[in-house]
């Protein structure tokens, strides 16, 4: 290959791995909220919260875990932030560690985007308790083992397999967990990161399943809306709002729920409305 047509294909090559989110069809309005650290306990500063971490690291309790888990993601969000949604390159340290850090704290999706960084070859997928989890740079994927449907996400949303699970009335379901990026909200913390939640059951059990989720989440049918899928909300004027959707796959019925506390609800929501957009079985096309 002659060296100018290489030296353009390796220029082509890291403008594609680099393309920030807008480019990637992810709306840019998330990425430019500001990034407080919440009030949580923890050191408030990031490089005292690194001491602190390492002091303690193998005597945490749960809560603390889960704490220093969400701490973890206000770094990655900022560092995202900070990169317009753009993949950091493999030796940007400093944005990298967070992943590190929250792949060691039990994060797939972490996991598999440092393992990506680290040069260890592909694929970059892992399953645990039902659910795989996936990197297609620069997107994470997760879904059923059986690829009977599949969410796409940006690399920054990190991931909880609650996996195979029954349901109050016997309906086995599979669940998966996302953070969106960390913004500010009006609790007494300060700052934190909206949720999706995405369970998805056999189509033959549809009926049981929708109404079992729409009873524990007090769900309420939403007026007409031009989106696909049937729309619910959760209760008016309560702290943490909520939206679902329930869509009809081939072999599954899915929902995916939206929560978080006001402000970071409203910030984050046009990268659920997008995540939604691309729920099915195929490729994470834009």
């Amino acid at each position: 290959m002659p060296t100018r047509l290489r030296a353009a294909l390796a220029a082509l090559l890291v403008l594609f791995a680099a393309r920030p989110a807008d480019a990637q069809g992810w709306s840019t309005a998330p990425l430019r909220a500001p990034t407080p650290t919440p009030k949580d306990g923890l050191p408030g500063d990031r490089a005292a919260f690194n001491v602190w971490l390492r002091e303690h690291r193998n005597t945490l309790t749960p809560t603390e875990s889960r704490l220093v888990r969400e701490r973890l993601y206000v770094y990655v969000s900022a560092e995202a932030k900070v990169r317009g949604g753009a993949l950091p390159a493999p030796g940007d340290t400093n944005a990298i560690s967070p992943f590190v850090l929250a792949g060691g704290f039990g994060d797939p999706g972490a996991f598999l985007v440092t393992a990506h960084w680290t040069a260890a070859p592909p694929p970059y997928e892992l399953t645990q308790r039902g659910l795989k989890v996936r990197f297609v740079s620069p997107y994470l994927v997760a879904g059923s083992e059986d690829d009977a449907w599949r969410v796409c996400y940006p690399f920054f949303f990190m991931t909880e397999p609650v996996g195979m699970e029954m349901t109050a009335n016997g309906v086995r379901a599979e669940t998966v967990i996302l953070s969106t990026l960390v913004a500010p909200d009006k609790s007494p913390a300060g700052a934190s990161a909206a949720h999706v939640f995405v369970t998805a059951a056999p189509v033959a059990d549809s009926a049981r399943f929708v109404s079992e989720v729409v009873q524990r989440m007090e769900l309420k049918p939403m007026g007409h809306t031009e989106a696909p899928g049937a729309w619910y909300q959760g209760p008016d004027n309560a702290a943490r709002p909520t939206v679902a959707v329930v869509r009809r796959l081939p072999r599954r019925i899915v929902v995916i729920a939206y929560t978080g506390v006001r402000g970071t609800f409203e910030v984050n929501r046009p990268h659920f409305e997008t995540l939604v957009a691309r729920l099915g079985t195929g490729a994470c096309a834009p």
